[in-house]
């Protein structure tokens, strides 16, 4: 609706996250087909679960071709859509970090009030996610081992001690103070990066991204495989100075692309301004 009646717009950026996903259908708008602008550009595109033979299967190449060709600047946030992305387009494909990374949240965490008095680990999953008996009988024991009670946030886990809610710099805030973050989401671990916490993830429908975030950051080690490993994968601290030093760098080099696009799209108005006048 927003698009069908916006007028004269300098630039418009596409994402982030699974904008580029196709698995519940497509939106020619992520693509940026049909979008009223002459300057497109994408951050930190997605394509989730998507892979190449998915877009072949569903005859997509063409479509998607014919978007991504129109679009001036293309950033994307994991390999697998920087190949996609790659293999229907000869545009140069940036790799820059998600927004979550990108902002930091740096004042917001430091500022963040402990919500809970007890010691915790925290759990963050979908509430469909980590109910398996098999799972939750081993968290529980290790929590247990540890004096720890078992928080889940932002999310309802029956099995937990406590389950809180909150907006988003609360969530924070949980992560900060926790002993130790079980997370099977792309953002679970992003916000156990930004908060310096001691996490473990298991991948499961989302190994493309969530894998890929873990690579990049030296942190395959940090996967939980099965949960009868959750011992080895906290035994072992993360090198919090090197993942800062990196994030710093990933984070300066992700807003020289916005700035670089934002330069194109008022270096091209310009010029076609003094064109038409």
């Amino acid at each position: 609706e927003f698009y069908s009646r916006a007028k004269n717009l300098d630039a418009v950026f596409i994402g982030s996250d699974e904008v580029f996903s196709i698995e519940a259908g497509v939106n020619p708008f992520f693509f940026g087909i049909g979008v009223p602008c002459s300057h497109i550009y994408t951050y930190a595109a997605c394509c989730g679960p998507t892979d190449l033979e998915t877009i072949k299967q569903k005859h997509m190449q063409q479509l998607i071709k014919a978007g991504l060709s129109d679009i001036k600047k293309i950033s994307v946030r994991d390999k697998n859509t920087f190949d996609i992305a790659s293999s229907l387009t000869d545009k140069n494909i940036d790799i820059v970090c998600d927004p979550v990374i990108l902002y930091g949240y740096t004042d917001e965490i430091e500022q963040a009030e402990r919500g809970i008095k007890d010691n915790y680990l925290l759990i963050y999953a979908y509430d469909n996610n980590m109910n398996n008996p098999e799972e939750t009988e081993k968290i529980i024991s290790f929590a247990r081992k540890r004096n720890l009670k078992i928080v889940s946030a932002g999310f309802y886990h029956k099995w937990c001690d406590k389950c809180v809610d909150g907006d988003p710099i609360k969530i924070l805030g949980y992560f900060k103070y926790a002993e130790y973050v079980i997370t099977d989401t792309f953002h679970g671990s992003v916000m156990s990066l930004i908060t310096n916490s001691d996490f473990a993830a298991k991948i499961r429908g989302n190994k493309n991204k969530l894998y890929d975030l873990l690579d990049r950051f030296n942190l395959s080690d940090r996967i939980i495989e099965n949960f009868d490993t959750l011992n080895c994968v906290f035994e072992n601290k993360i090198k919090y100075d090197d993942i800062n030093k990196y994030i710093l760098n990933f984070r300066n080099k992700s807003m020289l692309y916005l700035k670089d696009c934002l330069s194109d799209a008022k270096k091209n108005t310009v010029i076609g301004e003094t064109k038409n006048g």
